[in-house]
C-alpha cells in the first residue's frame, strides 16, 4: 500500500515537472532550435570594410534608399574623355537613412561627395565620375552602395554604361612580335594593324616617326581618308632581350593630330635556361624538389652533357622532353638538412651549342620571415616553344 503510495507519487510529480519545464520554455534535446528574430528597427554587424552607422534607429523605423533611375547610359563618348552623373535617391523609409559607403568597381570610376544621412521622405545625390580610357567599344561598371537599411536592402547596385569612341582606330592596339629567333627575324616576320577613321572629316596620313630604328612601319591606303594598312617589320641585327618602341604617326584631323602606335619584340638567345637560378628559403623541414629548362631557341638540335654540382648533396637528373634534343628537363632534389655556402653553390652544364657552351645555374638562400620574402615563382614552369 505504502509502495504504490510512492510511485503515484513520483508520476505525479513527474508530470508536474514536465509541464513546469514546457511553460517556462524549456527546450528538450530533441526539439529544434530556432534562430533569435531580429526585429526591424536593428541593424545586423556591418560586414568588414564597411563604416558601422553612426545613426541610431527607433523601435520600428526602417529606412529605404529608392533610386529613381540606378542604372544611367553615357551614351556614345569619345575616349579618353571625364563626365559625372548624379544618382538621385529618396528614402522612402520611416528612419533616418545613412549612405555608409560608396564603392566603384574599379580606378576608372570614382564616388565624388556624396549625400551621408537623408530624413524620410528626403532625397540625396550620389555623383560618380567616370573616365572613359582609350580602350573603344561598350563599358559597364558597377557602383556598390551600402546603407544602414536593415536585410536586403542595406545593398543597393547601381550601374553606368557608356559606348566608348575612337575617332582614330587601331586593330590591333600594338605591333607585338613576341617571342622570337634570329631565324624569325631573318625569315621576314611582320605585324599588320588597321587603322579606321571614325571622324567626318577626311584623314592625311603625314609622317611617321620612330623612337626605335630597330622597327620601321609602311603605311598603304585601303580606303582613302578613311581606312588605312599599317605594316611593321624588324630591322636587323636586333639588339637581344626586350625590344620597344613606338609610332608617332600625323592625321591631319583636328583631333587626334598624331596616333601612337606601340611595337614590342624579344629577342630569345640560341639556348636558354628557364629558371635561372635555385634560390631556397630556410629554414626547411622537408626536402624539396626543382625543375629546370635547356631549351634550344633554334631549329638545331643540341646535346647537353657532363650535368654536376659543386655540392654532393643536391641530386640531379636529365631528360630529353620531346626526343628532339630540344628541350631537357634539370631535376633537382634537395634535402631538408642542405645549406649553401655563403658563396653558394652552383649546377653546371655543357651544350654543343656555340653560344652557351657552358651553362650556370647559381644555388643561393633566403632567410623566410613573411611569405613576402620568398622569390616570384617563374611564370614557365614548363617549356613553351618560341612565338610565330
Amino acid at each position: 500500500m505504502i509502495r504504490h503510495f510512492h510511485e503515484s507519487s513520483i508520476r505525479v510529480a513527474a508530470i508536474a515537472l514536465i509541464a513546469l519545464g514546457a511553460s517556462a520554455g524549456v527546450v528538450r534535446a530533441d526539439e529544434p532550435k530556432t534562430e533569435p528574430k531580429i526585429e526591424s528597427n536593428q541593424t545586423p554587424p556591418a560586414p568588414i570594410g564597411i563604416p558601422a552607422p553612426t545613426v541610431t534607429l527607433k523601435p520600428g523605423e526602417v529606412p529605404v534608399a529608392t533610386f529613381a533611375t540606378p542604372v544611367h547610359d553615357f551614351g556614345r563618348l569619345q575616349a579618353d574623355s571625364e563626365v559625372v552623373h548624379e544618382f538621385k535617391f529618396k528614402n522612402t523609409g520611416t528612419g533616418l537613412l545613412e549612405i555608409l559607403r560608396v564603392k566603384p568597381g574599379c580606378g576608372c570610376t570614382t564616388a565624388r561627395e556624396y549625400t551621408r544621412i537623408v530624413a524620410p521622405g528626403e532625397s540625396g545625390v550620389i555623383p560618380i565620375r567616370f573616365k572613359s580610357g582609350s580602350r573603344g567599344g561598350p563599358a559597364s561598371k558597377r557602383i556598390e552602395v551600402n546603407t544602414n537599411s536593415p536585410g536586403a536592402g542595406a545593398r543597393v547596385d547601381l550601374e553606368i554604361k557608356a559606348l566608348v569612341w575612337l575617332p582614330v582606330q587601331i586593330t590591333p592596339r600594338s605591333a607585338a612580335f613576341g617571342h622570337l629567333t634570329n631565324e624569325k627575324i631573318e625569315s621576314g616576320v611582320t605585324r599588320r594593324l588597321t587603322i579606321v577613321n571614325n571622324t567626318e572629316r577626311p584623314m592625311t596620313i603625314g609622317e611617321i616617326a620612330a623612337s626605335n630604328p630597330t622597327f620601321k612601319a609602311d603605311i598603304k591606303p585601303l580606303e582613302e581618308g578613311k581606312k588605312y594598312e599599317l605594316t611593321v617589320s624588324l630591322v636587323p641585327p636586333v639588339s637581344g632581350g626586350n625590344n620597344a618602341g613606338t609610332f608617332r604617326i600625323e592625321t591631319g584631323l583636328e583631333s587626334p593630330t598624331t596616333i601612337t602606335v606601340p611595337a614590342y619584340a624579344f629577342l630569345a638567345p640560341p639556348v636558354d635556361i628557364t629558371p635561372t637560378q635555385l634560390v631556397l628559403e630556410t629554414p626547411r623541414i622537408a626536402g624539396q624538389k626543382r625543375q629546370f629548362y635547356v631549351r634550344s631557341n633554334t631549329t638545331n638540335p643540341i646535346e647537353v652533357t657532363e650535368l654536376k654540382a659543386t655540392t654532393d648533396a643536391i641530386q640531379l637528373e636529365i631528360a630529353d622532353v620531346r626526343g628532339d634534343r630540344r628541350t631537357y628537363r634539370i631535376g633537382v632534389t634537395i634535402p631538408p638538412a642542405y645549406t649553401p655556402p655563403p658563396q653558394g653553390d652552383e649546377i653546371t652544364f655543357k651544350t654543343s651549342d656555340p653560344a652557351l657552351p657552358v651553362g650556370r645555374i647559381p644555388v643561393t638562400v633566403i632567410a623566410i620571415h613573411d611569405k613576402d620574402d620568398l622569390p616570384k615563382k617563374p611564370e614557365e614552369d614548363k617549356p613553351v616553344e618560341a612565338s610565330e
